[in-house]
């Protein structure tokens, strides 16, 4: 068994692990391999990268679609008369709240829509006839 002394500690080979020693109470310390510690670090540093990258990959297409829009009218799905306009265009299995006659936001319209009508919405893919996935918002 070799060893030599660092940082006041007695470092031996054994088995090809580094054992630490306390010089000063003589009490062996946890098995040292530093090859195995820095493969721990890397392998906790790529798990991390690859879970914030998929995160942010997730939220892209949110991003990409949600629109400030201001409606004529603004309702719940359920209502009688937005599922009857629903319904007229084909859309079911729609929840939440839906924007009706929704043009986007530009900076001579702030201030001129009512706050009540003031929307963003994730699915804008009906000719701005109806906004879906809507959530009301402050201008």
């Amino acid at each position: 068994m070799d060893a030599c002394e660092e940082d006041g500690h007695w470092i031996h080979i054994k088995e090809g692990k580094d054992w630490r020693t306390d010089l000063r109470s003589n009490t062996q310390l946890v098995p040292y391999n530093a090859t195995a510690l820095a493969l721990a670090f890397a392998l906790i540093s790529h798990i991390t990268m690859v879970f914030s990258r998929a995160l942010i990959l997730a939220a892209l297409p949110l991003l990409a679609v949600a629109a400030d829009l201001c409606c004529q009218s603004t309702g719940d799905a359920s209502d009688s008369a937005i599922a009857a306009l629903l319904a007229s265009l084909g859309i079911t299995d729609v929840t939440g709240l839906v924007g009706v006659g929704c043009s986007a936001i530009t900076v001579i319209q702030v201030g001129s829509c009512e706050s009540a009508n003031t929307v963003t919405c994730t699915d804008n893919s009906h000719a701005g006839l109806v906004s879906l996935d809507c959530v009301p918002i402050n201008v």
